[in-house]
């Protein structure tokens, strides 16, 4: 570590030279009370009091009696940090990583994180240890990221401590010890931590790093449940089956009710069984089938199972064993592992009633097309529907980022979404990376865009899209692979390429990692033809993504609605519901 009198020598020499404009006047709020606080804090900073100049950077980023105003906040974090305030270099650090009140400097952002965090600030020790794990502002270094983290998890900083334990679970910059993962979630979770409380849920259920103990991990997805969906359809299964608890579907219900009520797909299709059962609540065959029909609206191929059994097994509904296989027919469409359920009911049903159920799902999937498009049948020439793409939703108002080769030359753009089809307008196009915005009226779920600097060769990603609709519909699909190289086409260093399976129509959508986030845009796959001809093979699985890094320059004016990175794990499956609801199929019309 670096004494303080050596650092403060090199922090005035590295950052001497820049301007300080400080303010000689304000607009302060009406407050009498808030008046008098500014004042006295305006008049101590003039006057060079560390302290007050952080405090008055404070009031200014927070606009706490006067109005707000970043570049202010900016100048008064940087007068106190000159001067060795380690709570206004953490300050200082965050403005130059967001670009607010400042240009966005990673360099500079990791300078002023290291100042802070060798005089021991907490907080920047943990942006430190980010950097360094990112790769942001300097390189990538997981042990040093590691070093960071406990400096600030021995502190006691809840996230520190869950990043801790993540970094043992996993064996990223220290060895892999499950024990001490676990014993860093625990520090983290009984202070509140969302992340560590989950995984402390999933460890003891698993028995990692502690002895199975499905008591213990009811009680940690019930700490989680408040705040988290995913939690509460855990603990609405735990409840049901009775893992680890009294078994007690009245309390399942109710956490399941929980999460249908935001729009979680799985938890819509179990509450909507329960309803056609009458298990845990009053039989209400009609809430129930109104509740799965939900669930498949988004995608949920569960509930198409689901909603076949009604009907073939007559739960609260006169039984009707043709529209069950016709559901049955759905649902085994679009995941193969449902064909052992479907198969079955054809045996049973024979010929006669088989052919009649497969005539009633090419009816259902109509209707469906039709309600989640208002009408219009995608890439249908009746329609006018040139090409489609898919693209993905980043901020709450309707901000939706796609590759610039779906939406070039259209003279009209429809998405269809969770909620509809809406109009959507092209706002920005950055032609040389293929990237593009769109907007469209409305309220939405947005994903997190996140830096690519710390995906790996090897890294298992996937992506979510609307691949051929004319031919295999308009649900959304999944499609799993890996980084294959860090480069793209020729050596293309804006570009990954990837094993995901692409298919027309993916273009545009967006590639995951697996916590989530949009760490790229699909834009292609090799030509198989073409290497065909060329090589006398056929390449398989080739395909081509836009890295993130090269999307965010365009987000910077909308930095201030993008959704924040995700840093939690968990299954595909349980993930999944959580993304795809966000993923939009793109409707372009008169493309040239």
């Amino acid at each position: 570590m670096y004494s303080l009198r050596t650092l403060g020598i090199a922090l005035l020499v590295a950052f001497s030279l820049f301007p300080v404009h400080l303010a000689k006047s304000a607009t302060p709020q009406s407050s009498p009370q808030g008046i008098s606080k500014f004042d006295s804090c305006l008049d101590a900073a003039s006057r060079g009091n560390a302290e007050s100049q952080y405090r008055l950077g404070l009031m200014y980023q927070f606009g706490d009696g006067v109005l707000t105003d970043p570049d202010q906040a900016f100048n008064w974090y940087q007068a106190s940090a000159l001067q060795g305030n380690a709570e206004a270099q953490n300050k200082l650090g965050w403005m130059y990583q967001n670009g607010q009140g400042t240009s966005k400097d990673p360099v500079k952002a990791f300078n002023w994180f290291w100042a802070a965090a060798v005089q021991g600030n907490a907080l920047a020790q943990l942006l430190l240890g980010s950097m360094y794990e990112d790769g942001e502002g300097v390189s990538k270094d997981l042990v040093q990221a590691f070093r960071w983290y406990h400096a600030a998890a021995v502190q006691g900083h809840l996230g520190a401590q869950f990043r801790i334990g993540v970094m043992y679970e996993n064996g990223k910059g220290v060895s892999r010890d499950s024990v001490k993962a676990f014993n860093w979630y625990w520090a983290s979770a009984v202070q509140g931590d969302l992340g560590a409380q989950k995984r402390l849920a999933v460890m003891y259920e698993s028995g990692e790093g502690r002895s199975k103990n499905l008591f213990q991990s009811a009680r940690w997805y019930r700490a989680a449940a408040a705040r988290d969906p995913f939690s509460q359809i855990q603990l609405g299964e735990i409840y049901y089956t009775g893992k680890g608890v009294t078994k007690d579907p009245v309390e399942a219900a109710k956490w399941y009710r929980k999460a249908a009520d935001i729009g979680i797909a799985k938890a819509q299709a179990s509450l909507g069984v329960m309803y056609a059962l009458g298990d845990g609540v009053v039989k209400d065959p009609v809430e129930g089938i109104k509740l799965l029909k939900k669930a498949i609206a988004q995608g949920y191929t569960p509930a198409e199972l689901s909603l076949g059994a009604v009907y073939y097994f007559g739960w609260g509904v006169p039984k009707d064993q043709v529209e069950g296989l016709a559901w049955y027919n759905i649902a085994a469409a679009n995941d193969s592992t449902h064909n052992a359920v479907r198969d079955s009911a054809e045996l049973e049903i024979g010929n006669a009633a088989t052919l009649a159920a497969q005539q009633r799902s090419k009816e259902i999937l109509a209707s469906l097309r039709s309600e989640q498009t208002g009408g219009v049948q995608p890439a249908n020439p009746d329609n006018g529907a040139t090409s489609t793409g898919s693209g993905v939703e980043i901020t709450t108002d309707g901000l939706i980022l796609t590759a610039a080769h779906v939406v070039s030359g259209a003279t009209q753009v429809d998405v269809v979404t969770s909620s509809g089809k809406k109009s959507a307008q092209i706002v920005q196009v950055d032609a040389a990376n293929d990237v593009a915005l769109l907007k469209c009226d409305g309220h939405f779920q947005p994903l997190s865009v996140s830096s690519s600097k710390a995906v790996e060769l090897g890294q298992t990603v996937f992506t979510i899209g609307f691949p051929n609709v004319g031919l295999q519909g308009i649900s959304p699909k999944l499609t799993k692979g890996e980084i294959s190289s860090l480069k793209g086409y020729q050596d293309d260093p804006r570009e990954w390429q990837i094993s995901v399976p692409v298919q027309p129509g993916n273009s545009g959508g967006p590639l995951f990692d697996e916590e989530g986030n949009v760490i790229g845009v699909v834009q292609s796959k090799l030509n198989a033809v073409k290497m065909a001809n060329a090589t006398g093979d056929v390449p398989e699985n080739v395909g081509y993504a836009i890295k993130s890094d090269y999307i965010l320059p365009l987000l910077e004016p909308y930095s201030a609605s993008l959704a924040p990175p995700q840093k939690t794990s968990g299954a595909l499956v349980d993930l999944v519901p959580k993304v795809e609801q966000s993923v939009v199929l793109i409707l372009v019309y008169g493309k040239q």
